[in-house]
């Protein structure tokens, strides 16, 4: 273990006694998640992803650091792609800010396979699509025992289900 790869062993549970916003607002700060968002359809959370990501985790019991770390290595420090732009043609209003189902052999079909699977789950919202992510993390991952990054995306736990991992 080194101070580059010891995060893969973090575990992705929730610890409201030392998991806070603030340290959200460390981890997105420089990206586009630092700078809110504003939608007159999702207001709850004033436009802060700092505070979704808060409620995510608490209704998830997903570590809010690793959040905030996966939206960003999924949609980059600019949050520039299609799926969580709310404007892909046939798709308007619909975010994935996770890439859950976000497969195929084209770009084309990685958006809209993506994009299907989150109107298909109402993520019609910037804050239902991280919310509605989370839960698919706690669900799919942390719930099934492969609740650190590395046994997130290498199911070495469960080696005859070696196909149950995020990343393919």
């Amino acid at each position: 273990l080194n101070v580059s790869s010891i995060y893969a062993f973090l575990p992705q549970n929730y610890d409201s006694a030392s998991q806070t916003e603030e340290g959200v607002k460390k981890i997105i700060k420089g990206t586009f998640l630092e700078n809110g968002y504003s939608d007159h359809k999702d207001e709850e959370y004033g436009g802060s992803y700092s505070k979704v990501l808060m409620a995510a985790a608490k209704d998830s019991g997903v570590n809010p650091y690793v959040l905030a770390a996966t939206i960003i290595q999924e949609q980059g420090r600019a949050g520039t792609s299609p799926m969580i732009s709310g404007t892909y043609k046939g798709y308007e209003g619909t975010y994935n800010f996770f890439n859950v189902q976000a497969t195929g052999s084209t770009e084309t079909d990685i958006y809209v396979n993506g994009l299907k699977y989150a109107k298909n789950k109402g993520w019609t919202t910037r804050s239902a699509s991280i919310i509605g992510g989370a839960e698919f993390c706690a669900d799919n991952y942390v719930s099934a025992n492969q609740n650190t990054y590395y046994y997130m995306n290498f199911n070495v736990k469960n080696p005859s289900d070696i196909w149950h991992q995020y990343a393919q």
